[in-house]
């Protein structure tokens, strides 16, 4: 399961079961997770550096939430991609932008999205996911997944302009009532 919340890698273990730990579990509180972004770019000398915090809701929205470099907020409900520039205004996200919705069925632990856009093989700690779809691998080359303990540890997102995403992932904290809702706040 995401984020610290399934059994531990093995090589052995198969596919399917290692896919399963991607799946967020049914849960009445909202889960939150801190993580880092490191985006690294072939013209650029030094990475450009987030922080913030994913927040996954029962009813499987996510809102993302940067607090550096600067505020800004990202909404997934259903297909629909929302973005908060920290105007405070949303503002949805082209769904031609297939490399978002591609993160975010990764990021929602979206087993079935997963299978039908992607080619998924094992490696000696984890994923890596290869896209089936032309209009995915316009954008991103392919996807590790690294597995550490019983958590995704973090996931390094190969673009095809040779740009580097990579996230890492603290431990889940399940929330409730103002604070696990505020995230997302139209």
């Amino acid at each position: 399961m995401l984020f610290g919340l399934g059994s531990p890698c093995l090589r052995a273990e198969p596919v399917e079961d290692m896919l399963q730990r991607l799946a967020w579990p049914e849960r009445p509180e909202t889960a939150m997770l801190a993580f880092n972004e490191e985006r690294t770019f072939p013209f650029r000398r030094f990475p450009k550096r987030y922080t913030g915090k994913m927040y996954r809701s029962p009813e499987g929205d996510l809102a993302i939430v940067y607090d550096s470099p600067r505020s800004m907020r990202l909404l997934i409900r259903g297909d629909s991609i929302q973005l908060d520039d920290g105007s405070g205004a949303l503002q949805t996200i082209p769904s031609d932008r297939f490399d978002g919705h591609a993160i975010s069925d990764l990021l929602r632990g979206d087993v079935q999205q997963l299978k039908a856009n992607w080619n998924i093989e094992p490696t000696a700690d984890g994923l890596k996911l290869s896209p089936k779809n032309d209009s995915i691998a316009a954008s991103i080359d392919f996807i590790e997944v690294y597995f550490a303990s019983q958590s995704v540890q973090s996931v390094r997102v190969h673009q095809r302009n040779q740009a580097t995403r990579n996230y890492e992932f603290g431990e889940v904290v399940w929330t409730s009532g103002d604070d696990a809702a505020t995230p997302f706040a139209n």
